[in-house]
């Protein structure tokens, strides 16, 4: 068995008992693999308004939910499960798209690779003034892992980021867009950044660059 295999299935057994750092690190790591996968096998089910971006969140918001239902069978069936779970997705997003069109759908948060990576670096920021671990992942593995970390927080929470730290946009500003007081948008903005980082933290301990990290059996933690 290849070192990446053995990783995946100590991520899935911690996961499915419920570690959901190493499902955050193992959802980081199949990030770059789902979101190719899906423009190729699926993106004719895709639109402007419905991306594989939006898709792959959809996914992992099912995944987890479901994840201790999900039996590990072979090498590569974790992507395989993640593949499925995306094209259905896609399939209830364009049966859906009739009435999002009427209603106007919801406001999403993409996030660019540039984007996630000034988000990584305010989290790294944040980690050395509080003195505490900053991420460990690997440059490639950065924007992954910030956005499956953002799509641990709530609607309110990611605008407030991807507003304040990527489009500089200042308190009012934000505050009026969101009909909140600046107070309260401050206040959402520091517990959500506090979240980032706490979940970037978590995942950085399982991060498949630092295999040999991986609690053993005889002192795992969920």
């Amino acid at each position: 068995m290849s070192d990446s295999s053995s990783w995946e299935l100590e991520m899935l057994e911690l996961a499915r008992a419920g570690n959901g750092d190493a499902l955050n690190a193992l959802l980081a790591e199949s990030y770059d693999p789902l979101l190719v996968a899906v423009g190729f096998e699926i993106g004719q089910q895709l639109s402007p308004t419905y991306t594989a971006e939006d898709c792959v969140q959809d996914t992992y918001s099912y995944v987890v939910a479901h994840i201790a239902d999900f039996a590990p069978n072979g090498e590569g069936a974790f992507l395989g499960w993640l593949k499925r779970i995306a094209r259905s997705r896609a399939i209830d997003a364009a049966r859906a798209a009739g009435a999002a069109k009427r209603g106007g759908g919801a406001r999403r948060v993409r996030v660019s690779d540039d984007m996630a990576s000034r988000i990584g670096d305010s989290i790294d920021a944040v980690a050395a003034e509080s003195g505490t671990p900053s991420r460990v992942f690997a440059r490639k593995d950065i924007s992954s892992a910030v956005r499956v970390a953002l799509g641990q927080l709530n609607e309110n929470e990611r605008l407030v980021i991807v507003a304040r730290l990527f489009e500089n946009e200042d308190w009012p500003v934000i505050a009026s867009n969101l009909g909140n007081t600046v107070s309260g948008v401050r206040s959402i903005g520091h517990r959500a950044l506090t979240k980032l980082q706490e979940l970037m933290g978590g995942m950085s301990r399982f991060a498949s660059v630092n295999r040999a990290m991986i609690p053993r059996k005889e002192n795992r933690k969920t």
